[in-house]
């Protein structure tokens, strides 16, 4: 988790650095957006973590049902806003998605080396 919260510290300060650089003001969800995802992968990867102990066979299952309701969720929290603030949605949408491919490639990361420890 260590890493994680580097992760984090590092999209913040990047995401501050590259708005002020474009000039462009940084909408707050964007922020809130990655506590969104912080909080969505320490849930995700302590219950994948888990269930790859409890029941090893099934892992894919699990691993396949949290990617996906993390997909829905996101969506969800998507939706919300896009209709909500339709002026920012476009910024909002893309700094969204390219959050959700870093903290999705992250997190399947970290599973995959948990994974592939030497028991």
């Amino acid at each position: 988790m260590k890493k994680l919260v580097i992760l984090t510290f590092v999209l913040i300060f990047l995401s501050f650095v590259g708005f002020h650089f474009l000039l462009i003001k940084a909408p707050l969800v964007h922020y809130y957006s990655i506590g969104f995802f912080f909080v969505i992968t320490v849930l995700t990867h302590y219950f994948l973590t888990k269930a790859a102990i409890k029941s090893p066979g099934r892992f894919p299952a699990y691993y396949m049902g949290g990617v996906t309701l993390k997909l829905f969720i996101s969506m969800i929290f998507i939706v919300i806003y896009a209709v909500l603030n339709k002026g920012e949605a476009k910024v909002f949408l893309l700094s969204f998605f390219i959050l959700y491919l870093i903290y999705t490639s992250f997190e399947t990361i970290l599973i995959l080396k948990h994974l592939n420890r030497p028991k």
